[in-house]
């Protein structure tokens, strides 16, 4: 698959020739679909909606039970702790996977990732392909 035109080719070819005069290093470039999954972005948007929706249900009980009351036959219901209890589990189960089948959509799931993290995650892994040799931090001398 082709990322660039024959024509972007060459002005990403000049402009780091051109960088390159000016520096004693050697430049290189690497076009990716994406430097990360960012599976745990997702995972923690969907975690925000989910203990967000949850937290909702003690100071808005009625906007969770009322629906519910269909699977009485439309009467009203008692409710039980125990059943409050599997309705809000129901509620945070439910809206933390719908959350984070939306997310599978990547104009969606991207636009959620904070750009600061985008950057970093893009930086990381440039650093990870292209560092060669040891660590940068200097290791301590042996004591003798």
């Amino acid at each position: 698959m082709a990322y660039l035109t024959e024509a972007e080719h060459e002005r990403v070819s000049a402009a780091v020739a051109e960088a390159e005069l000016t520096t004693s290093g050697e430049i290189v470039t690497i076009i990716a679909d994406r430097s990360d999954g960012y599976a745990d972005v997702a995972l923690a948007w969907s975690a925000l909606v989910s203990f967000l929706l949850l937290s909702l249900v003690p100071l808005a009980p009625h906007l969770l039970l009322e629906p519910l009351a269909v699977f009485h036959g439309g009467w009203n219901v008692e409710w039980e702790a125990s059943g409050i209890l599997v309705a809000a589990a129901a509620l945070g189960i439910v809206s933390f996977l719908l959350m984070l089948a939306l997310q599978l959509w990547e104009p969606i799931k991207f636009r959620l990732i904070p750009n600061r993290i985008k950057t970093d995650r893009a930086e990381n892994r440039a650093i990870a392909l292209f560092k060669v040799g040891r660590s940068a931090a200097p290791t301590a001398a042996p004591a003798s």
